[in-house]
């Protein structure tokens, strides 16, 4: 269960699982600072307050001045592994970002759709993974996971994941479009799979 934490007046979400990862470094934001309108804003924002909520965001969880590696996201099942520090100053477009360099912070940008962060148990890599309803659709978090086995040879079971906060059946309806492009009706409550 995420914990939350209030640092610098920044309230953060934190999975224990991931703390218990010496050399992970993680968090999930949310809008609670001094005021309710904490934001990050989007990727390419060039709202100064924009800036320095990202500065202090980083301060507060200890990655302070640490390269991110951003992503344009599609809505999309495109994974990246990142293998230097690029993307620090050029988004690249896709939904899921895994890297094994130290120093690195990854991340993703999400209202209503699923912010999914993954870590191995000895930290040799991380993802952090945009799973919309397209993306889950397209199996976006598999495909990340498949990535991370195939590519640095971890195996599935060493591989710890969080999922982040996200709107839930209580607060959001779906069309028929995202029943079917699902495939499976049994995933999503909606009048069709009520019995």
């Amino acid at each position: 269960m995420l914990q939350a934490n209030r640092i610098s007046q920044i309230t953060v979400l934190t999975e224990p699982a991931l703390s218990a990862i010496p050399g992970i470094v993680h968090a999930f934001s949310t809008r609670r600072a001094e005021h309710n309108e904490f934001t990050l804003g989007p990727f390419n924002s060039e709202n100064p307050a924009v800036a320095m909520n990202r500065a202090r965001f980083m301060a507060a969880i200890h990655m302070a001045g640490w390269p991110l590696l951003k992503l344009k996201q599609t809505h999309s099942d495109v994974v990246h592994d990142f293998r230097d520090t690029l993307a620090a100053s050029q988004a690249v477009e896709g939904d899921a970002a895994i890297t094994s360099l130290p120093g690195i912070a990854v991340g993703i940008q999400t209202a209503d759709c699923v912010p999914i962060l993954i870590a191995d148990k000895n930290a040799l890599v991380v993802a952090a993974v945009h799973a919309g309803w397209r993306g889950i659709a397209s199996r976006i978090a598999y495909k990340t996971v498949k990535k991370i086995v195939e590519a640095y040879s971890i195996s599935p079971a060493d591989l710890i994941a969080a999922i982040g906060p996200h709107s839930a059946v209580c607060c959001y309806e779906v069309g028929e479009e995202v029943v079917e492009a699902v495939h499976d009706p049994t995933a999503i409550d909606s009048p069709r799979t009520r019995a």
